[in-house]
């Protein structure tokens, strides 16, 4: 139940914003998700990360990111930042 719940809403969505999330490459299950969303989603699909200012990793995340999902607003927010003011990033 659960799993087709998550499923309906990523395939109505139309941003889906990743905040401290590194996307690893074992997490498969939500690389599944995610590109069942992408290619059942019948309106453009937008990618946020939210990753933070000071992460040594951003460009390897941003790849990983990039490699499935094409292109992706990778900002140099952090949770605190994008929290005070999400508006700019849900208006993307």
């Amino acid at each position: 139940m659960f799993g087709q719940n998550v499923k309906k809403n990523l395939r109505q969505a139309n941003h889906i914003i990743f905040c401290g999330y590194s996307f690893p490459d074992a997490d498969v299950h939500i690389k599944s998700l995610l590109l069942d969303a992408l290619y059942s989603n019948k309106k453009s699909l937008k990618f946020t990360i939210i990753n933070g200012k000071n992460n040594k990793w951003k460009d390897d995340e941003q790849k990983r990111f990039e490699r499935i999902f094409g292109k992706v607003n990778y900002t140099d927010l952090d949770f605190q930042d994008f929290a005070k003011n999400p508006l700019p990033i849900l208006e993307i």
